[in-house]
């Protein structure tokens, strides 16, 4: 008796085994059906419904190397080109079959972002890691004197510069009683330099901040940033800064801070991405007074954008909407701050980019502080 129910047991535990190693089976039949079926779209140029079919291959097989490769041919010819992006470096980084062709649709794709120094470097790690490829006889292949050349190429990478130009009108500007208010316009430069190990980011940039009629309180900043990527899934990045910086006002020290601040940028559907920013800056007074200036900063922004493919040199239009708030040892300088902005970024010659921005803001100050402005 007990030898049948012993058999019986061993007899169900085999079924089970069986059962599982056959649904596994039919899982995984079922995914490269999907994916066979995809690999026809794509023959037959049915971009959406490669990608379709891919998603859904990943999905299902997130290790499926290939599936994301072929995925990021599929949203290069549909334009989805932040996307194609990280298909192809996820497609890389999980060694993909199709290496090469892998990192021609890379270049091409950040060729099409603007992105001209980056893709130069994609083709030329193309052409050295895979020189016999079909892809390098399309790039027309190199000579020995550019592949040395190329491995001699620095470590750093220095990424070009954005100018940028904002018109603001600043209806309570530093110590102005009239009422009047002051037209102003903010100019700034900055750059930024990725260091190794990546993706660590030294983000640096000069502002300077123009009144038209108060010439004594025209402002420079200067600050610098050592910036933390995190890729958080294929559609969120997050980045961590630690910042300093130090301002002048009418041509004198005026204050030097320090802080951090958090981003969380998104891609959406159609060319859409957005980013909300969370800043936190303690700010230490230079000028040499009995009273105590030293401030704390918190400003939240909410910002969207739209990228622009087909109207160049115009690639981007973005909208911001901010809220700060500001407190002080001397409450005379505590307040709050509510604005608005649109802006627009031109894509110029030699990888250099220049946005055009207006932007409303509100603040405060007059009406918790009557006594010192307007």
């Amino acid at each position: 008796m007990m030898r049948a129910r012993t058999v019986t047991k061993m007899l169900a535990a085999c079924a089970i085994l069986l059962a599982i190693t056959l649904k596994h089976e039919s899982k995984a039949s079922e995914v490269a059906e999907m994916y066979k079926y995809a690999a026809e779209l794509l023959r037959d140029r049915d971009w959406a419904g490669a990608e379709r079919e891919l998603s859904a291959v990943v999905r299902q097989r997130p290790e499926h190397a290939d599936a994301y490769a072929l995925r990021g041919v599929a949203r290069y010819h549909l334009k989805k080109y932040r996307r194609a992006t990280r298909d192809f470096f996820t497609a890389l980084e999980k060694d993909t079959r199709y290496a090469s062709r892998t990192l021609y649709y890379l270049g091409m794709t950040l060729s099409k972002l603007g992105k001209k120094k980056a893709s130069g470097d994609v083709f030329a790690h193309l052409l050295l890691k895979h020189p016999r490829s079909a892809e390098a006889r399309k790039l027309g292949g190199l000579s020995e004197e550019v592949i040395r050349e190329l491995e001699g190429r620095r470590r750093l990478d220095f990424k070009r510069p954005i100018y940028g130009l904002d018109l603001t009108y600043d209806s309570n500007p530093a110590q102005v009683t009239d009422g009047d208010g002051d037209l102003a316009i903010i100019g700034y430069v900055s750059g930024r330099l990725r260091l190794r190990p990546y993706p660590y980011v030294l983000r640096a940039g000069i502002f300077y901040q123009k009144y038209f009629d108060l010439s004594d309180f025209d402002s420079v900043n200067l600050s610098a940033e050592i910036i933390r990527g995190y890729q958080l899934s294929q559609h969120d990045d997050l980045q961590v800064g630690f910042k300093l910086s130090r301002r002048w006002l009418g041509g004198e020290e005026y204050e030097m801070a320090a802080g951090f601040d958090v981003r969380h940028e998104r891609e959406w559907n159609n060319n859409w991405d957005s980013e909300i920013r969370v800043e936190y800056d303690g700010q230490e007074s230079l000028i040499d007074l009995e009273t105590g200036l030293d401030t704390r900063a918190l400003d939240i922004r909410a910002l969207g954008w739209r990228r622009i493919l087909d109207a160049k040199p115009l690639t981007r239009v973005r909208l911001a909407g901010r809220w700060s708030t500001e407190d002080a040892d001397t409450d005379y300088l505590g307040f709050y701050r509510l604005g608005l902005g649109v802006q627009l970024r031109f894509a110029l010659p030699r990888e250099t980019t220049l946005d055009l921005g207006l932007r409303h803001t509100k603040d405060s100050y007059a009406a918790e502080h009557p006594s010192y402005g307007v």
